[in-house]
């Protein structure tokens, strides 16, 4: 499942609880029915890690199967939940759409020179999540 459709089925709530108790250095999550299984990789030789809640530590992945093929990037799922924030600081998702053209006028702003392009380009890519998740309009 992809990490837009978990959002879409398992609602902000959760996936933000997910990503408040992940233990740092989480990069991959599989929920559970009896809780969830959080790993990470280590990059100079690729060996998984699972975190233990019994031993509040990670312990090296012995297990037979890639957790990849089960897991959820944390990163993706930060980025959705931060995408649809965004969206959601306007009354609507068409309203977001809307300032996204009126940031191409010279009306007043809060958001100034290039940070405006900065924001511009965020409110773009935020939509488009927005939209991934939640279906809702036409492309950009």
């Amino acid at each position: 499942m992809k990490p837009e459709q978990f959002i879409r089925e398992q609602g902000l709530p959760e996936v933000k609880r997910l990503l408040g108790e992940a233990p740092k250095h989480s990069q991959f999550v599989i929920p559970c029915l009896d809780g969830e299984m959080y790993f990470s990789q280590r990059e100079d030789d690729g060996k998984w890690f699972k975190w233990s809640n019994g031993y509040s530590k990670w312990l090296e992945y012995f297990g037979k199967c890639n957790p990849l093929d089960l897991a959820y990037s944390l990163s993706d799922l930060k980025r959705l939940v931060e995408s649809v924030d965004l969206v959601n600081e306007f009354d609507d998702l068409e309203q977001a759409k809307s300032w996204i053209d009126d940031l191409d006028s010279d009306m007043p702003y809060q958001v100034k020179g290039s940070d405006k392009r900065f924001f511009k380009w965020q409110l773009i890519e935020a939509v488009r999540d927005h939209e991934s998740i939640y279906g809702g309009g036409d492309a950009l």
